[in-house]
């Protein structure tokens, strides 16, 4: 058992620290609200910009369509772009993602096909680095605030480029999601080629004006498809993110609370040990001028 002084000063060390836990927690619950906010105007773009595009592309020509299509869908590596943060305090939220997306390389390579890794955040680029894999586009997050819907699309206009340049053919995204309250698991999406709605037969065709700009809305508007579902899997790390980060600030509080209580038992009890030991020593020495 540790003596006194020490165990006071141990109890002193956790009692500082559990308002700094209690304080990152409150931070994590602002930005989960400010995300899971986020997530509301995003679901409802999509769900207009999805009948669009359908109409769009019903507009076109079999043979227009066909070669946006083919525009759309290239030759090349696999990519596997990995979603995790920029800041850790959040449990073991990049490790699960990192090898959620490390497994869904190996399972792409076992099919011979060549796999290039990308990566969203410092802290799952630092895990890459580690387990040997190179990488070849890698961008940080932001730290503080949800990522804007500006950040994926530089971030998409750079994947775009590595298409146009054969360094990638199609691309997947392994991000982790809430799946349940304070829980969430990676969740893997095949992003390009995107993953086109159904042309509906009876649908009214939309009409287009100036004429002879339908390839090229319909280029635009699979070009927003692609930044929406991008975007919704970027901002669903985050809220997932500051979940992760939630759950683990409260069970370390919980823990350094309850580490509290145990060196607080044993403070009494060293303190109970120490005067004893005193009264000890007062007896022993008043019987032994008692005796000489």
């Amino acid at each position: 058992m540790e003596d006194l002084e020490e165990l006071r000063a141990h109890h002193r060390t956790i009692e500082h620290l559990v308002p700094l836990l209690d304080a990152i927690r409150s931070v994590a619950e602002i930005a989960w609200r400010r995300a899971n906010r986020a997530t509301t105007p995003l679901e409802r773009y999509a769900e207009r910009l999805t009948p669009a595009l359908d109409q769009a592309l019903a507009g076109l020509a079999a043979d227009a369509r066909a070669g946006l299509l083919a525009g759309w869908s290239r030759r090349g590596p696999a990519g596997v772009l990995v979603i995790g943060s920029e800041r850790g305090l959040c449990g073991p939220f990049n490790e699960r993602v990192v090898a959620e997306g490390l497994r869904q390389a190996d399972r792409l390579a076992v099919n011979q096909t060549p796999v290039q890794l990308l990566c969203l955040g410092s802290r799952a680029q630092h895990q890459l680095e580690v387990s040997g894999r190179s990488l070849l586009y890698a961008r940080p997050l932001s730290s503080l605030t949800v990522p804007t819907y500006v950040f994926t699309e530089g971030v998409a206009l750079d994947v775009l480029r590595l298409i146009e340049d054969s360094q990638l053919g199609r691309l997947v995204i392994v991000a982790n999601a809430s799946v349940g309250r304070f829980q969430y698991q990676p969740v893997t999406t095949a992003l390009l080629p995107p993953d086109l709605p159904t042309l509906a037969r009876d649908r009214q065709r939309a009409e287009i004006r100036p004429p002879g700009d339908e390839s090229a809305l319909a280029n635009h508007l699979l070009t927003e498809h692609l930044l929406v579902g991008l975007h919704r899997l970027v901002i669903a790390s985050a809220v997932a993110e500051q979940l992760a980060r939630i759950a683990a600030m409260r069970v370390a509080a919980d823990n350094a609370r309850r580490l509290l209580d145990r060196l607080g038992l044993e403070s009494v009890v060293a303190e109970r040990q120490a005067i004893t030991s005193e009264l000890l020593e007062l007896v022993a020495g008043y019987e032994l001028v008692r005796d000489s």
